[in-house]
This record gives C-alpha cells, structure tokens and sequence, in this order.
C-alpha cells in the first residue's frame, strides 16, 4: 500500500485542493519537483506552471502563474495569486 500525503492549495479567496495524494509535481523557480511522502522539508518559489498531483491513481493538475510551496514529510501546502485547473 502506498503512503499518501496531504495536500492543501489555495489562493487568498478560495481553498482549492485539500486532500491525501499520492504525489505532487510542481513548477520551482530552479526547475519541476516531485514530491511523495517523507521527502524532506524545504520551503521554495512557484512559477508560471502546471501543478499535477496523483490522487487515487488519478493525476490531476492546476496551471499557475507562481506562488509558494511548503514541503513536509508528510505533506505540500502550495499558496498562490490565483489557478485554474487544465485542460
């Protein structure tokens, strides 16, 4: 059984994602991450991107124009300006 980890997006009005997932890849300042759980803890800055998460064997994902992440061991809050989801 694979661990999961939490998984909170938001920006300032509206919380878009809070859920366990699987994994979560995002658009860092210095190139794209992956993240799955008990990575380590780092805190790093977003840019124009695509954040794709796999929840359930799903991958879904969010274009973003930047924003911050927190990452856990056992978790991601990503915070950003605004996102809408892909197509």
């Amino acid at each position: 059984m694979e661990r999961t980890l939490s998984l909170v997006i938001a920006t300032p009005d509206k919380l878009l994602v809070d859920d366990d997932v699987e994994e979560v890849i995002a658009p860092g300042t210095e190139g794209y991450f992956g993240v799955l759980f008990g990575h380590c803890y780092f805190i790093t800055t977003l840019k124009a991107g695509t954040v794709q998460y796999r929840r359930g064997g799903q991958m879904e994902s969010l274009e973003i124009q930047g924003g911050f992440a927190d990452v856990q061991p056992n978790g991601v809050t990503i915070l950003l300006a605004e996102a809408k989801p892909s197509r």
